[in-house]
């Protein structure tokens, strides 16, 4: 968060000294045109430096305006339900390691995505794939009210749904410790890919069949042949270098704007005073 203050420019303002009561108007109006000048070149430096970032992530620059009981403003990146330095973009501020994202809270571990993650077109994994996993992990809780996890009746209700329409639902299953050549993880069962083998099938436990060969009219069942890593468990938190100037960008921005702005904030109060004047014959 970076704060603008018209402070050290008493001898700017000394053009206003016969018209007081114009100087925080001045002051106001300097203050929040530097504001807007430092939200600009954060949101480019963001463009430039993380091309692929959601347009979340570049228009999350905000401006908490001066008033004339407050004459400072404040330019801050902020997601619209948080307040403060959204955590998530820290690291790239500062450098170091990344702080666990919501999602990574409710699972315990972080994690990047595998060969089986559905990714958007920002490379980030799809919120809905996450919400399901998280619903089948049994990891959300009682969320805002209401309960997201996987219940009994849900199960029920998808065990219907692949009576009548012939598809199951997708299963997820958690590997918390390397286990018959599986790294820690969430992984998907597959009807095809390399199996899963029987000492690990016995430790997963059982969910996920298909049809095996035709006898008679006839079909076998045999179990899901292989699995999918969709999320790979890291055992340290992932690192980040600081690649993004927020503090260095914005602070030379107000060193260079905050003269100019209050310059053309003080030219326009002297102007309206005058304009006022004339107008009342003052």
């Amino acid at each position: 968060m970076l704060t603008i203050k018209a402070d050290g420019f008493e001898s700017l303002l000394t053009g206003l000294a016969a018209m007081p009561r114009q100087i925080p108007y001045a002051v106001r109006n300097a203050v929040n045109a530097t504001a807007f000048d430092v939200r600009r070149v954060e949101m480019d430096a963001i463009t430039r430096v993380f091309p692929t970032a959601k347009p979340q992530t570049k228009n999350n620059v905000f401006v908490r305006l001066a008033t004339l009981t407050n004459l400072s403003a404040t330019v801050v990146f902020d997601q619209i339900y948080a307040k403060g330095i959204d955590e998530y973009m820290e690291a790239n501020i500062h450098g170091g390691n990344r702080k666990m994202k919501p999602s990574e809270q409710r699972l315990g571990r972080f994690y990047v995505p595998g060969k089986g993650a559905k990714l958007d077109i920002y490379g980030n994994m799809q919120g809905g794939q996450i919400t399901q996993i998280l619903s089948r992990m049994g990891r959300f809780g009682d969320a805002n009210g209401w309960e997201m996890n996987q219940t009994a009746a849900s199960k029920e209700r998808l065990a219907k749904q692949k009576k009548r329409t012939g598809k199951k639902s997708t299963e997820y299953f958690m590997v918390t410790d390397k286990v018959g050549g599986l790294l820690p993880g969430i992984y998907q069962r597959t009807a095809t890919g390399p199996s899963i083998g029987g000492k690990t099938a016995k430790l997963v436990g059982a969910g996920s069949f298909q049809k095996g060969r035709e006898r008679g009219g006839f079909f076998s069942v045999v179990r899901s042949r292989g699995v999918m890593p969709v999320m790979v468990f890291t055992r340290k938190a992932p690192r980040y270098k600081a690649v993004w100037p927020f503090f260095v960008a914005g602070k030379q921005t107000i060193e260079s704007r905050l003269p100019v702005n209050l310059r053309i904030a003080i030219d326009n109060e002297i102007q309206r005073e005058m304009a006022y004047r004339a107008s009342h014959n003052r």
